[in-house]
């Protein structure tokens, strides 16, 4: 047994041994080889710009149930459709509306021989007043359920670069305190980024049935009454790692 383990561990060991790269030479040519190699520092920018959002998407759930799968599914359009002029009757526009083109069918009556049809419908607004309208289709209709509400901003690209901007920036601050507190000289090697936008959203929990609003960004909840009230912020980052060479 001891035998089997020891020649793992050489298999092993060769295995390792052939993944590195070997250097080969003299002394002052290892000496030379390892002088040339730039000496590099990494430095690190980061932004953060929080902003309200602007917009909002509501989806909701229109569900229908029959032992007759042909009345379910025009049971669900009949109501989808009544949804939709309502919306239009309260000032939402209808290039704001959007309902799946296909229902689901989460399951069908094995037992009791009873169809479920399932639909969405998505809403864009742009204030709290119109958010409150989807919360009065809500009160309404037993048979539509809210699913989630996510925030965004018209201007997410300009946001994007603008904190891309200010990371940049950022790394470029931390250089010049290093070369003036460290008395160095330091040059750009590489760099790479990695822009961050954290849409914020409230989804239904199944589980909590008396804080029914999660925040998904920071976990915060919300009872559905505060659905009307709940635009919340936007908070979009960027983080920059430059590579700068130390020169003499």
């Amino acid at each position: 047994m001891r035998t089997t383990a020891a020649i793992l561990i050489c298999l092993l060991s060769a295995t390792y041994a052939a993944a590195e790269p070997e250097i080969k030479g003299t002394p002052s040519e290892l000496e030379l080889y390892l002088t040339g190699m730039p000496q590099t520092v990494s430095i690190t920018g980061t932004s953060e710009i929080k902003v309200r959002a602007d917009k909002a998407i509501i989806q909701l759930k229109v569900t229908t149930e029959d032992k007759s799968l042909q009345k379910a599914l025009n049971e669900n359009q009949k109501l989808r459709n009544q949804i939709v002029e309502q919306l239009k009757k309260q000032g939402i526009k209808p290039d704001n509306i959007t309902i799946s083109r296909f229902s689901s069918t989460p399951h069908d009556g094995f037992w009791n021989d009873t169809y479920i049809i399932e639909n969405s419908v998505r809403i864009a607004v742009s204030n709290e007043s119109d958010i409150q309208k989807a919360a009065d289709i809500i009160d309404n209709h037993e048979e539509v359920s809210f699913v989630k509400i996510t925030f965004e901003h018209s201007q997410t690209d300009e946001l994007k670069q603008k904190a891309l901007a200010q990371a940049c920036q950022n790394a470029q601050a931390k250089k010049k305190t290093y070369e003036e507190n460290l008395k160095v000289k330091l040059k750009i090697y590489s760099f790479y980024e990695q822009a961050i936008i954290c849409n914020t959203y409230y989804s239904y929990d199944e589980i909590d049935k008396n804080a029914i609003l999660i925040n998904q960004s920071t976990g915060r909840k919300a009872p559905i009454t505060q659905l009307q009230s709940q635009f919340d912020e936007l908070i979009f980052a960027s983080h920059v790692t430059v590579e700068f060479e130390l020169i003499d």
